[in-house]
């Protein structure tokens, strides 16, 4: 059995401190609608208070230098919970190839727009939606 700590201190209306084993977050929003702010990461949440049904996000971070996260292993579907250079089921490696061009500024790609941005949009406008009726 394991031991689990939590404790979750509020600072003012809508805003939280969660203390933890692992370290400290902050949660931000009303009920139904929050942004946690974490050391790994942001989890954006939207839910129906009461319903039982909610929508979570999760983007981590960027760690430069460091091993990038993936997660799904591409070659046997295994589900990562944090960076891995190579994949613990199959051993497939994940880490990026080598470019050729030792100059990465030379080469000129289009970007395609993200839609995980759009999905940030909706999200951030129905949580300023939520705080206004929450105020109200």
């Amino acid at each position: 059995m394991r031991f689990r700590f939590r404790r979750t201190l509020k600072i003012a209306p809508g805003i939280r401190l969660n203390l933890g084993k692992k370290g400290i977050s902050t949660s931000i929003g009303p009920r139904g609608a929050k942004i946690t702010l974490g050391k790994d990461g942001v989890r954006t949440t939207v839910g129906l208070p009461g319903s039982g049904l909610s929508y979570t996000s999760y983007h981590r971070y960027n760690n430069n230098g460091s091993i990038p996260y993936t997660p799904v292993c591409p070659y046997c579907g295994h589900h990562m919970r944090k960076a891995w250079p190579n994949c613990p089921k199959c051993n497939y490696n994940l880490l990026p190839a080598p470019s050729d061009n030792p100059n990465p500024a030379d080469t000129e790609t289009l970007e395609e727009p993200s839609s995980v941005a759009g999905c940030g949009c909706i999200l951030i406008i129905i949580l300023v939606i939520a705080f206004a009726i929450y105020i109200v």
